[in-house]
């Protein structure tokens, strides 16, 4: 399976590449990043994201073509529009580094069969 992490000030590009070096079956395609580099600014974009929702912020550009053939996407933070869910034909799961999934589609996914987890 192939997967698509986003990487944020928080969830660092070390960790996704250390974690799925741990499943061999698990092809880790793209580490795009997501916001800021300082944790302050971060911490507003958070703030924004649970209020505003999915549309609070553009997901990476770069996500949009990482995402046409995976299997799996995990972010934390980034914000996974419908548009995105759209550009995923093959997408099967989203995973979530957090609490909540203010900042995915859930309409969308669910409207897919796409499971949050």
């Amino acid at each position: 399976m192939k997967i698509v992490c986003v990487a944020d000030h928080f969830m660092k590009e070390e960790f996704y590449r250390d974690c799925m070096a741990k499943f061999p079956g698990i092809e880790l395609v793209s580490v795009p990043y997501f916001g800021s580099d300082s944790r302050n600014e971060m911490r507003a974009m958070a703030d924004r994201i649970e209020k505003v929702g999915s549309r609070s912020y553009p997901a990476p550009a770069e996500l949009y073509e990482a995402i046409k053939d995976a299997d799996i996407l995990m972010v934390h933070l980034c914000p996974v529009p419908r548009e995105l869910l759209e550009a995923a034909p093959n997408l099967k799961y989203i995973l979530t580094n957090r609490g909540g999934l203010e900042n995915i589609a859930v309409k969308a996914a669910t409207e897919r069969n796409i499971p949050i987890l």
